[in-house]
């Protein structure tokens, strides 16, 4: 049977996490460049939040301010 030798499994180990670190850090620089790449340019004035509502297509003045009409709702089915 053959003794186990740590000394030379401990060197293997310390290599193996060497190289571990530098590929995973090589590749957070690359996702990093990859992200300023695809990231969309700012914009000179920031987006408005709130809809603006132009004149022409504004509701009628027959609304109230829940939004209900003041004139009654016609049935879809006439009365006989």
């Amino acid at each position: 049977m053959k003794q186990k030798d740590y000394w030379t499994d401990t060197l293997r180990r310390k290599e193996k996490a060497d190289e571990d670190r530098h590929f995973a850090e090589q590749d957070r620089k690359l996702i990093e460049k990859l992200h300023h790449q695809h990231q969309p340019p700012q914009e000179a004035e920031p987006r408005k939040t709130t809809a603006e509502v132009p004149a022409d297509k504004a509701p009628p003045e027959s609304a109230s301010r829940d939004g209900q009409s003041d004139t009654k709702p016609v049935s879809r089915y006439p009365l006989k």
